[in-house]
């Protein structure tokens, strides 16, 4: 989002990008026991090594909000997470659940 980017001095251009990266580097972080190195394209972290853990197993429900995006709704679906209609018209609602 927008106060995002300026806060981190990014480009909009590759928003998508950094969340599919920051989605992968949090469910490892979730899932996999440190420590380890993280060296993405958006992200490098020398070393994690998370010591509080989530309960659930194998990582807590994770659900994606959106407006109308057909490409976060890909993202939701290929993961089988629940997608969030946020203040979107029941026109718009109904067509994200024929999608």
């Amino acid at each position: 989002g927008g106060a995002e980017q300026i806060a981190n001095n990014v480009t909009p251009a590759y928003n998508r990008e950094r969340f599919h990266e920051a989605h992968d580097l949090l469910i490892k972080a979730w899932t996999v026991p440190g420590p380890w190195r993280w060296e993405g394209e958006h992200y490098q972290q020398r070393v994690v090594n998370p010591w509080a853990v989530p309960l659930q197993q194998p990582h807590p429900p994770v659900w994606v909000p959106g407006i109308t995006s057909k490409e976060t709704i890909e993202f939701a679906a290929r993961r089988r997470y629940p997608y969030v209609c946020l203040n979107t018209t029941l026109e718009d609602t109904k067509r994200i659940w024929s999608y």
